[in-house]
């Protein structure tokens, strides 16, 4: 959405910038009447004391004092009014970097956003996906999906665990998740809905931050799933010991001090028993209730955000409410619970409560009730507020690149039509978007084999493929003119590298990476395959052979893929031998000093090289 461009969110930004300007001097000049109303409120109490004006000057005190709290609580929401901006604006400048693809910005603003978190916040790890990584995967480390300028961190926007762990599934799993064409275009409007109003966008994100929701609440996660109840005698006890201040207030007719004392010692002894018992038997219950009952309110606001911008979308509508229960009753049933915990916040209130009626009992109880009630719906409805996020994230991408579209998909089952990939102009994300060449690219069952010389483009053409495919079946935005694919596996092999702790040479991890492809293709479903410099790790003759049986192993109707090479032998071979293998090739040209590439694919056979030019460059003659 060309609208949406770096400048629209950098322009949010000032505005945002300038609200939070006039904010803080609301909250100086609050904070200067506070100060005042509370001297205020201490010189008119000294007054009454040395003029023996009691009832006057306390009075007066008493009207300041009130004031004062007014005051206070005045000046707390626009404190809150202020971070929420301080967010608002944090969550413009992301969009604003990542458009521009100013990773550096991006990373300074997230560290400078989450510099107080304790515990601190690992960024490169949780916020752009480093602990996602897994080198055997089918795709991960070749795609560059994870990381400080991966594809997560560019177009990631989620601020819970939940939204990341979920997009970052997609991203790991979505090909093989079997999707239906219904479920991906109804992805794709949902996508479409979300991208219309990048405001929206903004304010959830903010809010999300505001949550301090980059951890998972483990402790109600782990109770919800026990479901742990109060058991029945303790119940009838927590309910009879109010009925035991009946006694001491019957003993104040007897006027007998000595009754009235033991009577009211009596009732305190016993309610401090249940509660020492309760403490021992319900201290799960209890831990960081402030922090949880943070979380949840988070959540339910979050919920609501969702449920107010796109509640008239069903298949948003149904990852939101994904359980028997409404996610709006499991969340609202337990923060009614943590209110009612939070009474006892504070040590000297939580005995001062249970000493007059079981509280922690009452709260325990509550608590196993909404467990039993709500507890299996939990943690799936957090998750389905973290899938929502991915599908932002997915949104996101109608912001990245000035062109872009939804895919369209091969309209059948049969495996060997799937095997396709016809792509306009398609364009890698992660390219800076004044510079980056976009190119069109069409295979039908077919290898499409790409020659040229040294850093002409082929690496980052296969890589393009890769990820365009990956954002399809995600449900996003792809950046591309237009695209139609079948809904196929993706492998690769492409960055290899050895392992010392495993013994293995950069050629046996390319075997075994190859060997996993060849696995993969005895499945008989759809498969997009993308292998770059093929056993570059050996000899001529064994590349040029090796390479061949792979191709001949991957010639299936089920199949298609991308194979770069400087490998002429071997394309000799396959002009021969082969039918199913169209060639592509990128060209270059030199100058005196310098090697010019234009990174425009063309249909044909390159057999250019630029190793001795390069050599030359660097001082090799």
């Amino acid at each position: 959405m060309k609208e949406f461009n770096s400048q629209y969110f950098k322009n949010l930004s000032e505005d945002y910038s300038r609200d939070i300007d006039s904010a803080e001097k609301k909250s100086a000049a609050l904070s200067f009447v506070r100060l005042f109303l509370f001297v205020l409120a201490v010189v008119f109490v000294v007054i009454a004391f040395v003029k023996h004006a009691l009832v006057l000057f306390l009075s007066l005190a008493g009207v300041m004092l009130a004031a004062f709290i007014v005051v206070c609580i005045i000046h707390q929401k626009v404190k809150d009014s202020n971070e929420y901006l301080k967010a608002l604006r944090y969550a413009s400048d992301g969009y604003a970097y990542r458009i521009s693809r100013d990773f550096i910005s991006l990373e300074e603003s997230v560290k400078e956003r989450l510099a107080d978190r304790n515990p601190p916040v690992n960024i490169n790890k949780n916020v752009f996906g480093e602990k996602y990584i897994k080198k055997d995967h089918e795709y991960c480390f070749d795609l560059d999906l994870f990381g400080a300028r991966s594809i997560f961190a560019l177009y990631n926007v989620s601020e819970t665990s939940f939204g990341r762990d979920a997009f970052a599934d997609e991203l790991l799993r979505a090909p093989k998740k079997g999707r239906s064409i219904e479920e991906l275009e109804a992805r794709q409007a949902a996508c479409r809905k979300i991208a219309s109003d990048p405001v929206k966008l903004v304010e959830y994100q903010a809010r999300a931050m505001s949550g301090h929701l980059e951890d998972y609440p483990d402790a109600l996660i782990k109770f919800a799933k026990n479901a742990k109840t109060v058991g029945q005698i303790p119940q009838i006890i927590s309910k009879i010991l109010p009925f035991l201040w009946l006694i001491p207030i019957a003993t104040v007719f007897t006027f007998n001090p000595l009754f009235i004392r033991a009577a009211l010692t009596l009732v305190l002894f016993v309610n401090l028993i249940f509660w020492i018992i309760g403490l021992l038997k319900n201290s799960s219950c209890f831990g960081g209730i402030e922090r949880q009952k943070r979380q949840i309110s988070a959540y339910i606001s979050l919920l609501g955000k969702i449920e107010e911008n796109y509640g008239d979308d069903g298949y948003i509508n149904s990852l939101v409410n994904p359980g028997e229960n409404r996610s709006k009753d499991v969340l609202s049933g337990l923060m009614s619970v943590m209110n009612l915990l939070d009474l006892r916040s504070q040590p000297i209130l939580a005995l001062l409560f249970n000493l007059i009626f079981p509280l922690d009992w009452y709260g325990a109880a509550a608590l196993g009730k909404w467990a039993k009630t709500y507890g299996g719906d939990f943690e799936e409805v957090l998750e389905g507020i973290g899938c929502c996020e991915a599908l932002m994230s997915a949104a996101n991408g109608a912001y990245l690149t000035e062109v872009n579209s939804f895919p369209e998909f091969v309209d059948s089952e049969d495996p060997s039509d799937n095997a396709f990939f016809d792509g306009v102009k398609v364009c890698h994300p992660l390219l800076m978007p004044e510079t980056a060449v976009s190119n069109s690219v069409s295979l039908d069952s077919t290898t499409a084999m790409i020659t040229g010389s040294n850093m002409s483009g082929k690496t980052t053409l296969i890589r393009t493929c890769g990820v365009c495919s990956l954002l399809s079946y995600i449900g996003g935005y792809v950046p591309c003119e237009s695209l139609k694919i079948g809904r196929m596996n993706i492998v690769s092999s492409m960055r290899i590298v050895d392992s010392l702790e495993d013994n293995m040479s950069t050629f046996k991890s390319e075997l075994v990476r190859i060997s996993k492809i060849i696995e993969a293709s005895k499945e008989e479903r759809p498969m997009l395959f993308l292998i770059d410099e093929i056993f570059r790790g050996t000899n001529s003759d064994d590349r040029t052979q090796g390479a061949l049986t792979v191709l001949r192993s991957l010639s299936k109707p089920y199949i298609c893929g991308f194979m770069t090479t400087h490998d002429y032998a071997l394309v000799d071979k396959t002009v021969e031998s082969m039918d199913n293998i169209s060639y592509y090739h990128f060209s270059d040209r030199y100058t005196d000093d310098s090697i010019v590439f234009d990174y425009i694919l063309t249909e044909g056979i390159s057999r250019e090289s630029n190793a001795a030019f390069l050599m030359k460059l660097v001082g090799i003659e």
